[in-house]
């Protein structure tokens, strides 16, 4: 909201606020280009004290604001640690360039504000936080919280979350192996880019690719074919990193990947017993592979009639015509 001039001028308040100031706290607020800046004497306040002195502060940002200059607004709020900061900077940041050259640099100082709100913040504005910056940042604090900001990263801004797929691989292995495996679909769901498979995202973050255009298919395999050497290594290390987390799925995914359907298949089966996992596997077999195709279906035949609870399961998917693959 606007001060309404007919009534009063912002000016005069503002400089008879930053007297009372100087006079009773000694606070000198002076403005250094885009930023002001308080300069507080060395003495003891009371509790009551410090309030009025941050609702006077909190004050005179409102009249910053209101005469458009929000880059000081923001500063004075950042000044006394005021949680109004937060609702300024999400309203006005994507539009306001002096905002952004203010507080590109300030991460740091808004985490030890409000943490959550922070992480939020930088998210929603990632050309401002630049994602190494916030890392860097957040260092100091912990790698769950670096893992806490590259998860909201992956779901808001997708491209500036893949340039940090190996630390986000790394840090999910070690706080979340269970969730390894839906993060690998969604990153490389993120990675595939346009013209490929479409794909749907569940709740729990895998994904389901919609569309069999060989593109796609090639993806879903992760066969070495077309993909990249530093693709590569990043899946022969979280490789690891499943096999020392024990994140089963994962593994089985990553395995895929690669082409190494029998081995995905075998562990699908075998550890985990997830008969429909495997089945999905070996449904991926290209077309013209019927050898591959009829070596994983008699595996999975194999295995499950020796496991009543898979058998069953196979049961199911034959009498809904989704049985394992075979030849033609």
């Amino acid at each position: 909201a606007k001060w309404p001039s007919d009534v009063y001028s912002a000016q005069p308040l503002t400089a008879s606020l930053q007297r009372v100031l100087l006079e009773r706290w000694g606070v000198t607020v002076t403005t250094e280009g885009a930023h002001c800046r308080v300069k507080r004497a060395l003495s003891e306040l009371s509790d009551s004290e410090l309030e009025e002195r941050r609702l006077l502060i909190e004050a005179l940002a409102s009249l910053h604001e209101a005469q458009g200059d929000r880059a000081a607004s923001a500063s004075l709020l950042l000044s006394v640690g005021s949680d109004r900061l937060f609702a300024l900077l999400s309203q006005h940041l994507g539009e306001d360039e002096t905002l952004q050259k203010c507080f590109c640099q300030e991460f740091g100082r808004l985490f030890e504000l409000g943490a959550h709100q922070a992480l939020e913040l930088a998210v929603e504005h990632s050309t401002t936080f630049k994602p190494e910056a916030v890392l860097q940042a957040l260092a100091s604090h912990g790698q769950h919280w670096q893992h806490s900001y590259l998860k909201l990263l992956l779901h808001s801004d997708r491209e500036a979350s893949s340039a940090l797929v190996a630390l986000h691989i790394s840090l999910t292995a070690q706080f979340e192996p269970h969730a390894l495996h839906a993060f690998l679909e969604l990153s490389s769901q993120a990675r595939r880019g346009p013209g490929r498979a479409a794909a749907r995202v569940g709740d729990d973050g895998s994904e389901d690719d919609e569309g069999n255009d060989d593109e796609g298919a090639g993806t879903s395999l992760g066969a070495s074919t077309g993909r990249e050497d530093g693709d590569i290594e990043r899946d022969n290390e979280a490789l690891a990193l499943c096999r020392t987390t024990g994140a089963l799925h994962a593994e089985a995914f990553l395995l895929q990947r690669q082409g190494h359907l029998k081995e995905a298949v075998q562990l699908l089966l075998r550890k985990l017993g997830d008969v429909e996992g495997a089945i999905r596997v070996a449904s991926a077999v290209p077309h013209g592979q019927d050898l591959l195709a009829s070596d994983l279906g008699e595996t999975i035949a194999g295995d499950a009639l020796r496991d009543a609870r898979m058998l069953s399961g196979l049961l199911a998917r034959l009498g809904s015509g989704g049985g394992p693959p075979g030849p033609g």
